[in-house]
């Protein structure tokens, strides 16, 4: 729905590990960058308190309520090979969907990145709870001051990477 409603304003992209492959792809300029992922934070912090604000506190008292955190009987080094592909097929994905090659498809790009998002999710839920994005998953931590140690699993797998990419495109001398 967020692809229908804001595509045209601003990519509608609410994942900084996205926000950089736009970047790296051309759609957004690097200057911008910080006012998305500022964004993105923002709206992590501030839709999980009005999510905290109107669910029942018997639900809120869960362990984990809405963090994302490997599954207890997986290493983080599986738990960071489950995000980064899942992440990297998203990814993928969506940057197909910017290909000029494809502006002929772009009535059914919410369609198409809507079931993939859905897809990685049956299959990474139940490993990682399939984040595949680092600004999401911060709210809940905040909020619940939960599994700090495993909110570097998105930064290490998806956003360290992409800006290596990111890096190694604007360097000439490469």
């Amino acid at each position: 729905m967020r692809f229908q409603i804001f595509g045209h304003i601003s990519g509608a992209h609410v994942n900084p590990a996205i926000t950089l492959c736009a970047v790296i792809m051309g759609e957004i300029s690097l200057t911008s960058v910080p006012i998305y992922v500022s964004s993105q934070i923002a709206g992590s912090l501030t839709g999980y308190a009005l999510l905290t604000a109107v669910t029942p506190d018997k639900y809120l008292d869960t362990a984990g309520h809405c963090a994302t955190a490997p599954h207890m009987e997986i290493s983080l080094i599986q738990a960071c090979v489950v995000e980064f592909l899942a992440t990297f097929i998203m990814a993928l994905a969506i940057c197909a969907s910017w290909d000029p090659k494809n502006s002929s498809k772009g009535d059914s790009v919410p369609i198409r990145i809507g079931l993939i998002v859905f897809l990685l999710n049956i299959s990474a839920g139940a490993y990682t709870g399939a984040s595949m994005n680092p600004a999401r998953s911060l709210g809940p931590i905040v909020w619940n001051h939960y599994r700090w140690y495993t909110h570097w699993v998105s930064y290490f797998v998806v956003e360290k990477p992409l800006f290596r990419m990111l890096q190694a495109q604007k360097d000439d001398s490469l």
